[in-house]
């Protein structure tokens, strides 16, 4: 402490003397250079039992023109010891914030990574179980009547999908279909007539699961989209049917001897998959 006062000139900083009452003083000398001359502000003040000395050093020439400004702040406390400036204090704070901050990047970095880990794991996962569902050929006529699969002429290829949200809300009740699977596999067994009278909807029998069989609409909407309708909620609640885990096969074929279209849905369920297929597992399914 004496070796950093030393280096000033003034009494009141090198005697390490403290007034009692705030103080305001100018002391003026001169350099070694004739020309220069040096000013210096000394102000104290006292907050909440603490004591501020601020050294306000000015070196002007004779020609009253500012060379360099700067400043020096010291603290004592009550037993006029030398602390530590509020500025160093704040670099301490800011050095220590930053570090904190570092840590927490790494933290969420490390979360991320872990994370990103999990979620590969998972697709992976789900990427091999789709794989094999999508190579499995079961037999429709497992959820056929016997008498009626004995009847059954010019079945189709199945279309295969996850049910999704939309296919089990009960305010839509319907059964999206893909454009394109339907035009590929379904669309042949159609006659001409039937063709024409897709818009407004064409009467057919749905089997499912459990001898489930309900009466629906096959029809297409705007755009060329195929839906099953009017019916399918109620085969939903039957066949208890359940969002992103459930996946279906999905058969057409007609009736010999009524020539009424008929339909076969066969579910599978794997509790493991809980969201929608990504593009890449998806592309999978044919």
């Amino acid at each position: 402490m004496v070796s950093e006062r030393a280096q000033y000139p003034d009494p009141l900083i090198r005697s390490g003397q403290w007034p009692d009452q705030p103080i305001k003083l100018m002391v003026q000398r001169r350099l070694s250079s004739p020309r220069l001359l040096e000013n210096k502000s000394i102000v104290s003040e006292e907050y909440d039992g603490f004591a501020r000395l601020m050294v306000i050093r000015t070196i002007i020439s004779r020609e009253g023109v500012g060379i360099k400004i700067p400043h020096w702040k010291y603290e004592r406390d009550i037993n006029n010891r030398l602390i530590k400036s509020p500025k160093a204090e704040d670099v301490t704070r800011q050095s220590s914030n930053k570090k904190s901050k570092a840590e927490d990047v790494t933290r969420q970095s490390s979360n991320k990574n872990s994370k990103a880990e999990k979620e590969a794991e998972k697709s992976k996962e789900t990427m091999t179980i789709i794989k094999a569902w999508n190579l499995a050929k079961p037999d429709p006529a497992e959820n056929i009547p016997n008498d009626v699969a004995d009847m059954v002429e010019q079945i189709s290829e199945p279309i295969k999908k996850q049910v999704t949200v939309s296919d089990v809300k009960d305010d839509l009740r319907r059964l999206l279909l893909g454009k394109n699977q339907v035009k590929k596999k379904m669309r042949p067994l159609l006659t001409v007539s039937e063709i024409h009278r897709l818009t407004e909807g064409l009467d057919v029998t749905v089997y499912g699961p459990g001898n489930v069989v309900r009466e629906m609409k096959f029809k297409m909407w705007n755009k060329g989209q195929p839906v099953l309708t009017s019916g399918w909620k109620g085969f939903v609640d039957a066949c208890n049917l359940e969002e992103h885990c459930d996946f279906l096969h999905i058969w057409m074929f007609r009736h010999r001897e009524t020539r009424e279209l008929c339909f076969v849905i066969e579910k599978t369920k794997y509790s493991a998959i809980t969201e929608p297929l990504g593009k890449k597992i998806s592309d999978q399914i044919n």
